[in-house]
């Protein structure tokens, strides 16, 4: 069921790869994903009615824009235009899901619904987390070894083409992120513990420090880490030792 969300993001991205002029191909393939999403979508909100009901779902219908694209390179903008879009594109129809009902208070037998998607919400937000951070690593990993130790501009052609893809993983996997924070915070989830746990995640809260992109530029090397690499929700406290490890992994990645 999320990962019907999450799909969605990642044919967003792709269509805007294609770019204005796709090769027939790729559209062809583009528009066989897109129509089962739209299968999928249809199906998953005729089966919530047996659990939802009609009104309910019926007051999850309609088209859903996402937010904005600062995660992206400007050549990689998830979101598209989406002003022309209407409900039976599946790139902004609504999911019927009990965190998209504007108003749950009219719908209270739905409380025991809304407290087990939070909880697979917060299970996926964990996960989404921790793909971030191994991401970020791959990142920097990349920009490191492939790009800055490149012998020749051929290779490092290369690595760019490579780190590229990687950004554009991470920017679809921060955007996730931020749009489960938000269902989160619709289904109830404590202003306490999103802000100690599930924090909005900003573009710098991901970005490679310029110690990595830019090792000679003066200063760079006294960056402070992110939150993402100093909040592990879902741990106890005892296992601050990850976050030790990760600091001295990133401090040493600055250094090098």
């Amino acid at each position: 069921m999320l990962m019907l969300l999450q799909f969605r993001l990642e044919l967003q991205q792709a269509a805007n790869k294609l770019g204005k002029t796709p090769i027939p191909t790729e559209q062809a393939e583009w528009e066989k994903d897109r129509t089962n999403l739209l299968s999928q979508i249809r199906k998953f909100n005729n089966d919530a009615r047996k659990h939802l009901g009609d009104e309910a779902v019926s007051d999850t219908t309609g088209v859903i824009i996402f937010g904005g694209n600062e995660f992206e390179d400007e050549r990689d903008v998830v979101d598209g235009d989406t002003a022309s879009m209407t409900v039976n594109d599946p790139l902004v129809q609504a999911v019927a899901l009990p965190s998209v009902l504007a108003d749950p208070g009219r719908y209270p037998h739905l409380a025991e619904l809304r407290k087990k998607e939070l909880e697979l919400r917060r299970g996926l937000a964990n996960d989404l987390l921790s793909d971030i951070r191994q991401t970020v690593g791959q990142l920097s990993f990349q920009w490191r070894k492939g790009v800055r130790l490149a012998p020749d501009k051929v290779r490092a052609t290369r690595a760019r083409t490579t780190a590229a893809a990687i950004r554009r993983r991470l920017a679809l996997q921060a955007k996730f992120y931020n749009q489960v924070r938000g269902s989160m915070e619709r289904l109830g989830m404590s202003p306490i513990e999103l802000e100690n746990g599930y924090k909005f995640l900003r573009p710098e809260d991901i970005a490679l420090s310029k110690a990595v992109q830019g090792p000679n530029e003066r200063g760079e090397k006294q960056t402070q880490l992110s939150w993402i690499w100093t909040t592990f929700p879902g741990l106890n406290q005892d296992d601050n030792y990850l976050t030790e490890c990760m600091y001295v992994h990133i401090s040493f990645i600055c250094r090098s």
